[in-house]
């Protein structure tokens, strides 16, 4: 039904997509169609680089989400243990942070 020339131009977005480039990334790849390979790599090249900084990126911001879950576990760990507190500790400094 359809032409295999449309087939193997999803199936390159849909890997492309899997590698974690955008769509605009994808478009950008797809018009170098046919030019030389040395531009096709550069181009890979420099959306690869991107990617691997964004990844890099959100990597950093999940350990410090890490870090500030496992603190809290910690103060709460704490608070069980001493049997005093009245108030989580945690859900207390949520009260009283501003947003």
């Amino acid at each position: 039904m359809y032409a295999l020339e449309s087939i193997a131009r999803v199936r390159f977005v849909k890997r492309a997509q899997q590698h974690g480039l955008s769509l605009t990334e994808i478009s950008v790849l797809l018009a170098l169609e046919g030019q030389p390979g040395r531009a096709q790599c550069r181009r890979m090249r420099d959306a690869l680089t991107a990617s691997i900084a964004d990844v890099d990126e959100r990597l950093g911001q999940l350990a410090a989400f890490r870090d500030t879950l496992t603190a809290s576990l910690s103060a709460c760990e704490r608070a069980l243990r001493e049997q005093a507190a009245i108030t989580c500790p945690v859900v207390g400094r949520f009260e009283q942070e501003d947003p």
